[in-house]
């Protein structure tokens, strides 16, 4: 038998060595691996831990984020952010880069890839906040907490509004030992606004605007709320009262604005309640026009009486001093002067052309002084001590229409003429004096439908005159009527004294002079004079009774208002003031107020009442005219203002019918595609500041001479038509979107100059003097499709010429703003909406008019897009949704308010900002 072996063989040994070895071999390998692999996540997960604690930090540092200076674009990797804390305190954080260092003027020790931070400071230094950083990436967002995904894109893509910030993603690359992570996070910071609702409302007596009145300029917040709910936000209300029309400029004194003034200037004074303490020299072609609203500029000699006071004269020369000292071509019109005893109100010599019309003069010694002049007197009341005119070396003179007075403190005629040629004396009322009229060497001359009453001794003392008629006076209550000097009559014979009326001169009716059988002769007994006097219902206006005799007994057939007024009977002329061609209004015409509650057929009664010289003026409103104007020599016909007053042409043919010697000015006329104006037969008229829409031939003229300026004419057929005999001039005109500018059918020639012709087919046609006008590429005005015809701000038209502007409404703008305190909360809010209510029965309009809205936070301004146009007086709110970047804790609202009207102003009652 065979025994068993203990132990294994060499052999075996072998085989199991080799075996384990294979074994072994892989499971060292797998194990260096794995023991490799876990030492490499074992630092990453050191790297991330640590990016993580440190970012934290930074987490920290933005959520407390009041406001962000500065901030670099989303596309910059080496990012940084400039900011205030909620303890007010300024930090920078930055990837430590070179070209940061050297931006900031940060230079340091710490390594490049690091985020540093330095607190702002006099000597700031620098820390580390994240080490091994190579990437440092921030984005800026605007969150609106009513949606769902409350980040929005990224406002850095370019120049950052930092007051929008309301949430900040940064993104951070480290690396360490070839390994690295990236972390991204996204802090919403402690401004984040609420999401609850409210609103918060200015103007009311809890919270009045003057309580949150940080600063303005040029505003006012006055308690006169009418609503009596709080006080009002408007623009101050200026105190000029002076301006130079069409020029956009304004002036407290008419000095100022004559010295501003150049030829063809027109000068508007308005109402001042202290009266000009002034004395004034009118340069060489300078209009001065008083009777006006300083607001509206309406014209009302009544109602906005122009008085100029004086202390000391202007000195005309030794001895001599004046008021009113008048140059070549100027004007004087509507005026009360008060002269305060000094020699002379009016003083003009060695000039042609003047005019005096619609003035009251009271406290002088002479009225008015001429020597060596020719023009016009008109429609004047004047009271002196000694000479209500004085006349020497005139020639080409009309006085027409005037009420003269004497006081007679010095035995002085009432009107002294001495050395003249081709005056017309037609129709005025001369009263008292030693003598009523003193004529030394008068030549080609006529002295017709006057009255000369109550002169203590003659009331026409008359030396050589030579080619003159005295025709159709009334010399009534004078102790002499006529004396003729014996040595020296000239060519004076009883065939140049026809039909005057001659009535209880106490010593008789002629002295050296033997009167034709024309001339009537009363004598009536003082009562019978006084209450039941035949001839007239007034023996101190001398209107004649409708059965008085001396209707149609007067020389001449030149009368043109013999169906109504003055003049009565037929065309021949009646004797007395209100006869003649040149009858009308003695002394300052009546106001004729034509309201909006009035009807057509009243409107037509009170203009056809009305006598020539006559003011007539349309109040506000839209007027339907189905009866044609007929207008009356001397009339004024306006409007309160061009934006104001329409009239729309409801008529079967011309709407307004122009005679001699009108003035139209300040209203719109809708023509309905029919002739707006027609001029015929008649000479001088001015037509300016008028609105001209729709109209077929907007003016027509036919044997007339016509001055039109700053007319704005709009989708018109024709603008203006010169036809037949026609002469004339157009300047600063605004003709937009018309087929046809101006026509000219005569053989003369039309001046047109300074006009500006925009959308028109064709500029002209026919004799045409066309000089400095202006074909424009684009309308001038704002919106005229919704009628609004005032200039845009860009306007060719605007200071078109030396502070002249064409059209019919200047160029004008006043702006003020209102700044409040800071309005704030505990926490930033998201605003939402602004609405804002208005008054509109105020003393001052809005007219056209800018509301615009900025918010002001840490520095740093958002103005709205969207801007208030206040078009209409019938605007009594607005609302305006705000944009997402409206967030804030705190800041400060400015309001600006812009009106391109004088003296007109939004008025806000209040403003309520809703979140």
């Amino acid at each position: 038998m065979n025994s068993k072996q203990k132990g294994i063989t060499l052999v075996e040994l072998i085989i199991v060595i080799t075996v384990i070895a294979i074994i072994i071999i892989p499971f060292s390998n797998a194990f260096r691996a794995t023991l490799t692999i876990w030492k490499t996540g074992s630092k990453s997960l050191e790297l991330s831990k640590n990016t993580h604690v440190y970012s934290t930090t930074l987490k920290e540092k933005l959520h407390y984020i009041k406001s962000v200076n500065l901030l670099s674009l989303n596309s910059n990797n080496n990012g940084f952010i400039n900011y205030t804390d909620s303890f007010d305190q300024t930090f920078l954080i930055f990837l430590n880069s070179t070209q940061n260092q050297a931006t900031f003027n940060l230079n340091n020790d710490l390594d490049p890839h690091n985020i540093v931070i330095s607190y702002v400071e006099t000597s700031p230094t620098v820390e580390l906040l994240i080490p091994n950083a190579t990437y440092f990436n921030l984005e800026s967002y605007v969150e609106d907490p009513t949606l769902a995904f409350k980040v929005i894109s990224a406002n850095n893509v370019t120049s950052p509004n930092y007051d929008a910030i309301n949430s900040i993603k940064f993104i951070i690359k480290v690396e360490s030992n070839s390994l690295s992570d990236t972390i991204e996070h996204i802090v919403d910071l402690s401004k984040t606004p609420i999401k609850d609702t409210g609103t918060t409302t200015f103007g009311t007596q809890d919270q009045l605007f003057q309580n949150i009145n940080n600063n303005s300029t040029a505003i006012q917040t006055p308690f006169n709320d009418f609503l009596s709910d709080g006080d009002i936000i408007r623009l101050e209300q200026s105190s000029f009262t002076v301006t130079i029309q069409h020029s956009g400029n304004y002036y407290s004194t008419i000095t100022d604005a004559l010295n501003n003034a150049k030829a063809g200037d027109t000068v508007l004074v308005g109402y001042s309640p202290d009266g000009y303490n002034e004395n004034l020299n009118i340069p060489a072609g300078i209009s001065l026009k008083g009777g006006y609203n300083p607001i509206t500029w309406e014209r009302n000699l009544a109602t906005y009486p122009t008085n100029i006071n004086t202390k000391e004269g202007l000195t005309i020369s030794a001895g001599v001093t004046s008021v009113i000292f008048l140059n070549e071509n100027s004007t004087i019109d509507g005026f009360n002067i008060d002269a305060r005893t000094l020699d002379i109100a009016i003083y003009a010599k060695d000039t042609q052309n003047i005019s005096i019309r619609n003035t009251t003069i009271t406290n002088c010694d002479i009225g008015i002084y001429l020597d060596t002049v020719s023009g016009d007197i008109i429609q004047n009341n004047i009271t002196a001590n000694k000479n209500t005119l004085s006349i020497n070396n005139a020639t080409t003179l009309l006085i027409s229409r005037n009420n003269l007075q004497s006081n007679n403190f010095a035995q002085k005629a009432n009107v002294s003429i001495q050395t003249a040629t081709d005056l017309n004396i037609v129709n005025n009322l001369i009263s008292n004096g030693y003598s009523g009229m003193d004529i030394t060497n008068l030549t080609n001359s006529f002295i017709a439908h006057n009255a000369f009453t109550k002169a203590q001794n003659f009331a026409l003392d008359l030396t050589n005159l030579n080619s003159c008629q005295l025709n159709n006076n009334i010399i009534s209550e004078n102790n002499l009527g006529i004396i003729v000097s014996s040595s020296s009559p000239g060519n004076l014979t009883n065939q140049d004294l026809n039909n005057n009326f001659f009535a209880n001169n106490k010593f008789g009716d002629s002295i050296n002079f033997n009167l034709n059988a024309s001339n009537i002769s009363v004598s009536l007994s003082d009562i019978q004079w006084e209450n039941s006097n035949p001839y007239f219902s007034s023996t101190t206006a001398f209107t004649l009774l409708n059965d008085s005799p001396l209707i149609d007994a007067g020389l001449g057939s030149q009368e043109t208002y013999t169906s109504s007024n003055p003049s009565k009977g037929t065309q021949t002329n009646d004797i007395g003031i209100y006869g003649g061609s040149n009858a009308g209004r003695i002394g300052i015409g009546n106001q004729i107020s034509i309201t909006a509650d009035l009807t057509n057929s009243a409107i037509t009664t009170r203009i056809t009442n009305s006598f020539p010289g006559d003011i007539i003026v349309f109040s506000t409103g839209d007027f339907n005219i189905s009866t044609p104007i007929q207008l009356k020599p001397y009339q004024y016909l306006g409007g309160t203002n061009s934006r104001t007053t329409k009239l729309n042409h409801l008529t079967a043919s011309t709407l307004i019918n122009v005679t001699n010697e009108n003035y139209l000015e300040h209203f719109y006329i809708n023509a309905n595609t029919n002739t707006a104006i027609s001029i015929v037969d008649s000479l001088k008229q001015h037509l300016t500041n008028l609105i001209i829409v729709n109209a077929s031939t907007a003016i027509s003229l036919q044997n007339s001479v016509a001055t039109i300026r700053n007319i704005t004419f709009y989708e018109c057929t024709t603008g203006v038509k010169f036809n037949n005999n026609t002469s004339g001039d157009i300047a600063f005109s605004i003709f937009d979107s018309l087929n046809l500018g101006i026509e000219n059918t005569s053989t003369t020639f039309v001046v047109s100059t300074r006009n500006i012709f925009a959308n028109t087919n064709t500029l002209y046609s026919g004799n045409i003097l066309n000089t400095t006008d202006y074909a424009d590429t684009m309308s001038n005005l704002r919106n005229p499709t919704q009628d609004i015809f005032e200039l845009k701000p860009t306007a060719n038209a605007i200071n078109f010429y030396n502070h002249t502007d064409a059209g019919s409404i200047e160029y004008y703008i006043y702006e003020g703003v209102f700044s409040t305190t800071p309005i704030t909360s505990k926490i930033d809010r998201y605003y939402k909406n602004l609405s804002l209510t208005f008054l509109t029965n105020q003393s001052q309009p809005t007219s056209l008019s800018e509301i615009e809205i900025e918010f002001l936070n840490n520095n740093k301004t958002y103005t709205l897009a969207d801007i208030i146009l206040l078009d209409s007086e019938t605007i009594t709110s607005k609302n305006i949704s705000l944009p997402l970047s409206i967030i804030a804790d705190d800041f400060t609202l400015n309001i600006y308010l812009k009106s391109y009207s004088f003296n007109s102003t939004p008025f806000i009652d209040s403003l309520t900002l809703s979140w």
